[in-house]
């Protein structure tokens, strides 16, 4: 029922009581301030998302009916990109503050579009799939930019770390793929990985 914030000091740790008795969680953390879901008190459907500095009240920049269900997340130039099937938008986006929070609508690029994954930070762009559509957020840019279309369907893989240019996918047939984002191409390494669930991937 608590955030918990330290400097590594016994001096330096504290806390605050969660601004509902209602389930919280972490969403991330954006230009040192760590960003919480949590449900209304008056309205316990609805669900806010509040930012918090590590002193002084909690600040509310969204409020959305339902609850984050597990959203995608990516922190790139100071910006935090939240995306969540009960959020009806393209994406969220929030450097922290009441005025540097928005919505994109889902239509913002024509047909309703919905972040689904994020594929990190390649070069010095920001990767994100919507459906199989893949958008490049850039230093500076407010929106994101459609670059082209893939040749699989991002909802169900699992990403993997970066292997040189290329990033290791996992798709749903348990296959493993190199994707290169210059090319738009997926190459299948010809190797499976047994079981089901998700996949623990090491790093270097």
């Amino acid at each position: 029922g608590y955030l918990w914030r330290s400097d590594g000091t016994r001096a330096g740790t504290w806390r605050t009581a969660l601004p509902s008795p209602g389930y919280s969680g972490i969403v991330t953390a954006v230009n040192d301030r760590v960003l919480v879901g949590a449900p209304q008190l008056a309205s316990p459907n609805r669900q806010s998302l509040l930012a918090w500095d590590g002193s002084g009240s909690f600040t509310t920049l969204q409020t959305q009916n339902g609850f984050w269900t597990g959203p995608t997340v990516a922190v790139f130039d100071g910006r935090a990109w939240i995306a969540d099937p009960n959020l009806d938008a393209f994406a969220l986006v929030t450097d922290g503050t009441p005025g540097g929070t928005r919505v994109i609508p889902r239509t913002r690029y024509g047909s309703p579009l919905r972040v689904t994954t994020s594929l990190g930070v390649m070069g010095n762009s920001l990767w994100l799939f919507a459906g199989q559509q893949l958008f490049r957020v850039d230093p500076g840019v407010p929106d994101p930019v459609p670059v082209a279309a893939l040749p699989f369907d991002p909802a169900g893989a699992q990403f993997g770390p970066m292997i040189g240019a290329r990033r290791l996918v996992v798709l749903p047939d348990r296959r493993l793929r190199l994707f290169d984002p210059s090319s738009w191409t997926v190459a299948d390494l010809g190797l499976s990985v047994s079981g089901g669930g998700p996949i623990a991937f090491g790093e270097g």
